[in-house]
């Protein structure tokens, strides 16, 4: 057996108050010198972000939440983040 690549994708949902709490444990991505592209898992999952939502979020590093610096951390107002990350 040999290492594999995988992509993650989470959503989590938080209290709106506590989103300050929540961005400041977080590194936003300088979207000058990274592309951030939308992605979704290959099955549709209804918990997941649509396109449309994608373009009006605050995007952050992945690696404080998930180990990984590849891919993004997504933020909403609503309390909702979304976070995917994937090996290389």
């Amino acid at each position: 057996m040999g290492p594999s690549d995988f992509f993650g994708f989470y959503s989590l949902k938080v209290a709106p108050a506590d989103l300050t709490a929540w961005r400041s444990a977080l590194t936003p991505i300088d979207s000058q010198s990274t592309t951030i592209t939308y992605y979704t898992p290959k099955k549709i999952r209804t918990w997941w972000l649509t396109q449309s939502e994608f373009l009006d979020l605050t995007f952050y590093n992945p690696m404080t939440m998930t180990g990984r610096n590849n891919g993004w951390v997504a933020v909403s107002p609503d309390g909702r983040i979304f976070v995917y990350a994937f090996t290389m």
